[in-house]
Protein backbone atom coordinates (compact mmCIF):
# COMPACT_ATOMS: atom_id res chain seq x y z
CA UNK A 1 0.00 0.00 0.00
CA UNK A 2 1.17 3.53 -0.76
CA UNK A 3 1.91 5.99 2.02
CA UNK A 4 0.06 9.23 2.67
CA UNK A 5 3.09 11.08 1.35
CA UNK A 6 2.89 9.14 -1.93
CA UNK A 7 -0.87 9.48 -2.43
CA UNK A 8 -1.16 13.26 -2.11
CA UNK A 9 0.42 16.17 -3.91
CA UNK A 10 1.61 18.07 -0.83
CA UNK A 11 1.21 17.92 2.96
CA UNK A 12 0.45 20.81 5.34
CA UNK A 13 0.27 21.26 9.10
CA UNK A 14 -1.91 23.99 10.59
CA UNK A 15 -1.47 24.35 14.35
CA UNK A 16 -4.14 26.64 15.73
CA UNK A 17 -6.68 25.67 13.07
CA UNK A 18 -9.77 27.13 14.78
CA UNK A 19 -12.87 25.48 13.27
CA UNK A 20 -11.06 24.31 10.14
CA UNK A 21 -12.67 26.90 7.88
CA UNK A 22 -12.68 30.39 9.40
CA UNK A 23 -9.54 32.22 8.16
CA UNK A 24 -8.00 28.82 7.45
CA UNK A 25 -4.50 29.07 6.03
CA UNK A 26 -4.73 25.63 4.42
CA UNK A 27 -8.27 25.24 3.08
CA UNK A 28 -7.30 26.96 -0.18
CA UNK A 29 -4.45 24.50 -0.71
CA UNK A 30 -6.74 21.56 -0.03
CA UNK A 31 -9.65 22.65 -2.21
CA UNK A 32 -7.72 24.12 -5.12
CA UNK A 33 -4.57 22.01 -5.30
CA UNK A 34 -5.43 18.64 -3.76
CA UNK A 35 -3.24 18.96 -0.67
CA UNK A 36 -3.94 17.10 2.55
CA UNK A 37 -2.51 17.58 6.00
CA UNK A 38 -2.88 17.75 9.75
CA UNK A 39 -5.12 20.25 11.55
CA UNK A 40 -4.31 20.74 15.24
CA UNK A 41 -6.77 22.53 17.51
CA UNK A 42 -7.02 22.00 21.30
CA UNK A 43 -10.09 24.20 21.88
CA UNK A 44 -12.77 21.52 22.44
CA UNK A 45 -15.63 23.64 21.10
CA UNK A 46 -13.77 24.66 17.96
CA UNK A 47 -12.51 21.12 17.41
CA UNK A 48 -16.04 19.75 17.56
CA UNK A 49 -17.08 22.28 14.92
CA UNK A 50 -14.06 21.32 12.82
CA UNK A 51 -15.29 17.73 12.66
CA UNK A 52 -18.34 18.98 10.71
CA UNK A 53 -16.36 20.83 8.01
CA UNK A 54 -15.57 17.80 5.82
CA UNK A 55 -11.89 18.66 5.62
CA UNK A 56 -9.74 16.19 3.71
CA UNK A 57 -7.19 16.16 6.51
CA UNK A 58 -6.32 14.47 9.77
CA UNK A 59 -7.70 16.24 12.84
CA UNK A 60 -5.90 16.34 16.20
CA UNK A 61 -7.69 17.65 19.35
CA UNK A 62 -4.41 18.45 21.10
CA UNK A 63 -2.09 21.31 21.82
CA UNK A 64 1.50 21.12 20.58
CA UNK A 65 3.85 20.40 23.43
CA UNK A 66 6.56 22.96 24.23
CA UNK A 67 8.58 20.02 25.55
CA UNK A 68 9.86 16.90 23.83
CA UNK A 69 7.34 14.70 25.60
CA UNK A 70 3.58 14.35 26.11
CA UNK A 71 2.16 16.61 28.81
CA UNK A 72 -1.30 17.50 30.08
CA UNK A 73 -2.16 21.12 30.76
CA UNK A 74 -5.08 23.28 31.79
CA UNK A 75 -6.30 25.31 28.84
CA UNK A 76 -8.48 28.38 29.15
CA UNK A 77 -10.29 29.59 26.06
CA UNK A 78 -13.11 31.89 24.95
CA UNK A 79 -15.91 30.55 22.78
CA UNK A 80 -18.71 32.25 20.88
CA UNK A 81 -20.76 29.90 18.70
CA UNK A 82 -21.79 32.72 16.37
CA UNK A 83 -18.36 34.29 15.97
CA UNK A 84 -15.33 32.02 15.54
CA UNK A 85 -12.98 35.01 15.50
CA UNK A 86 -14.06 35.84 19.04
CA UNK A 87 -13.08 32.30 20.03
CA UNK A 88 -9.51 32.95 18.97
CA UNK A 89 -6.87 33.24 21.65
CA UNK A 90 -7.11 30.45 24.20
CA UNK A 91 -3.98 28.98 25.68
CA UNK A 92 -2.29 27.07 28.46
CA UNK A 93 -2.75 28.63 31.89
CA UNK A 94 0.27 28.19 34.16
CA UNK A 95 0.73 29.13 37.80
CA UNK A 96 -2.16 31.56 37.81
CA UNK A 97 -0.76 33.71 35.02
CA UNK A 98 -3.29 35.20 32.66
CA UNK A 99 -3.27 33.49 29.29
CA UNK A 100 -2.53 35.42 26.16
CA UNK A 101 -4.99 36.04 23.40
CA UNK A 102 -7.61 38.52 22.20
CA UNK A 103 -10.30 37.91 24.78
CA UNK A 104 -13.49 39.92 24.56
CA UNK A 105 -15.16 40.96 27.79
CA UNK A 106 -18.51 39.69 26.53
CA UNK A 107 -17.34 36.19 25.57
CA UNK A 108 -17.56 33.37 28.12
CA UNK A 109 -14.30 31.68 29.05
CA UNK A 110 -14.08 27.90 29.49
CA UNK A 111 -11.37 25.62 30.79
CA UNK A 112 -10.41 22.06 29.95
CA UNK A 113 -7.55 19.65 30.52
CA UNK A 114 -5.86 18.99 27.20
CA UNK A 115 -3.06 16.70 26.09
CA UNK A 116 -0.10 18.28 24.38
CA UNK A 117 1.95 16.18 21.96
CA UNK A 118 5.27 17.01 20.34
CA UNK A 119 4.47 17.59 16.68
CA UNK A 120 6.96 14.98 15.56
CA UNK A 121 4.97 12.28 17.38
CA UNK A 122 1.84 13.18 15.41
CA UNK A 123 3.77 13.24 12.13
CA UNK A 124 5.51 9.95 12.93
CA UNK A 125 2.11 8.33 13.49
CA UNK A 126 1.17 9.35 9.93
CA UNK A 127 4.61 8.41 8.54
CA UNK A 128 5.17 11.96 7.32
CA UNK A 129 8.75 13.05 6.68
CA UNK A 130 8.07 16.14 4.53
CA UNK A 131 5.78 19.04 5.44
CA UNK A 132 5.46 21.47 2.56
CA UNK A 133 3.67 24.21 4.55
CA UNK A 134 3.63 24.58 8.34
CA UNK A 135 1.45 27.28 9.91
CA UNK A 136 2.19 27.74 13.62
CA UNK A 137 -0.06 29.85 15.84
CA UNK A 138 -0.01 28.66 19.44
CA UNK A 139 -0.41 31.89 21.40
CA UNK A 140 3.11 32.46 22.69
CA UNK A 141 4.72 29.02 22.65
CA UNK A 142 5.88 29.17 19.03
CA UNK A 143 9.64 29.20 19.65
CA UNK A 144 9.47 26.46 22.27
CA UNK A 145 7.44 24.27 19.89
CA UNK A 146 9.89 24.91 17.04
CA UNK A 147 12.78 23.82 19.26
CA UNK A 148 11.14 20.39 19.76
CA UNK A 149 11.16 19.64 16.03
CA UNK A 150 13.66 17.12 14.62
CA UNK A 151 14.63 19.18 11.57
CA UNK A 152 17.32 16.60 10.72
CA UNK A 153 14.73 13.97 9.81
CA UNK A 154 11.51 15.87 9.03
CA UNK A 155 11.66 18.52 6.32
CA UNK A 156 9.60 21.69 6.67
CA UNK A 157 9.74 23.56 3.39
CA UNK A 158 7.81 26.72 4.30
CA UNK A 159 7.09 27.86 7.86
CA UNK A 160 4.62 30.62 8.66
CA UNK A 161 4.72 31.53 12.34
CA UNK A 162 2.83 34.05 14.43
CA UNK A 163 4.98 36.21 16.70
CA UNK A 164 2.68 38.69 18.42
CA UNK A 165 2.43 36.76 21.72
CA UNK A 166 5.85 35.09 21.70
CA UNK A 167 7.75 36.03 24.88
CA UNK A 168 11.10 35.75 23.10
CA UNK A 169 9.97 38.13 20.34
CA UNK A 170 9.92 38.12 16.57
CA UNK A 171 13.69 38.42 16.22
CA UNK A 172 14.33 35.29 18.30
CA UNK A 173 11.89 33.28 16.17
CA UNK A 174 13.44 34.54 12.98
CA UNK A 175 17.03 34.07 14.13
CA UNK A 176 16.37 30.50 15.24
CA UNK A 177 15.02 29.52 11.82
CA UNK A 178 17.71 31.46 9.98
CA UNK A 179 20.29 29.48 11.95
CA UNK A 180 18.80 26.31 10.48
CA UNK A 181 19.24 27.54 6.92
CA UNK A 182 15.85 29.12 6.34
CA UNK A 183 15.48 32.35 4.41
CA UNK A 184 13.07 35.13 5.27
CA UNK A 185 10.45 35.26 2.55
CA UNK A 186 7.87 37.70 3.83
CA UNK A 187 6.39 39.40 6.85
CA UNK A 188 2.62 39.65 6.95
CA UNK A 189 1.89 42.61 9.21
CA UNK A 190 -1.87 42.11 8.93
CA UNK A 191 -1.78 38.93 11.00
CA UNK A 192 1.58 39.32 12.77
CA UNK A 193 3.44 36.47 11.11
CA UNK A 194 6.78 35.86 9.49
CA UNK A 195 7.25 33.39 6.64
CA UNK A 196 10.50 31.54 6.14
CA UNK A 197 11.43 28.97 3.55
CA UNK A 198 13.94 26.33 2.58
CA UNK A 199 12.18 24.93 -0.45
CA UNK A 200 9.24 26.78 -1.92
CA UNK A 201 6.23 25.03 -3.44
CA UNK A 202 5.54 27.67 -6.08
CA UNK A 203 1.89 28.16 -5.23
CA UNK A 204 2.65 29.17 -1.66
CA UNK A 205 4.50 32.19 -2.95
CA UNK A 206 1.77 32.84 -5.48
CA UNK A 207 0.27 36.30 -5.02
CA UNK A 208 -3.22 34.86 -5.52
CA UNK A 209 -2.88 32.68 -2.41
CA UNK A 210 -1.83 35.48 -0.07
CA UNK A 211 -4.32 37.89 -1.63
CA UNK A 212 -7.06 35.32 -1.04
CA UNK A 213 -6.01 34.83 2.56
CA UNK A 214 -5.64 38.54 3.29
CA UNK A 215 -9.08 39.28 1.86
CA UNK A 216 -10.73 36.43 3.79
CA UNK A 217 -9.01 37.60 6.99
CA UNK A 218 -10.08 41.21 6.42
CA UNK A 219 -13.68 40.22 5.73
CA UNK A 220 -13.85 38.19 8.94
CA UNK A 221 -12.47 41.10 10.94
CA UNK A 222 -15.14 43.38 9.49
CA UNK A 223 -18.01 41.13 10.54
CA UNK A 224 -16.60 40.10 13.92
Amino acid sequence: TSSIQDRYNKFFVEAGALDGRTISKTLYLEENYGWTGLLVEPNPHLFQKMTTQNRNAWLAPYCLSPEDNIIQELMEYPYDQKNPIASWGGGISKEGTKIKGPFSKDIPVYSALVKCYPLHMLLDALDITTVHFFSLDVEGLELKVLKTLPFHRIQFHVIEVEYIFTDEGKEALRDFLLSLGYKLENEQWLYNTVILRKKVPHLLMNVDYWLWFSISFSEMIKIS
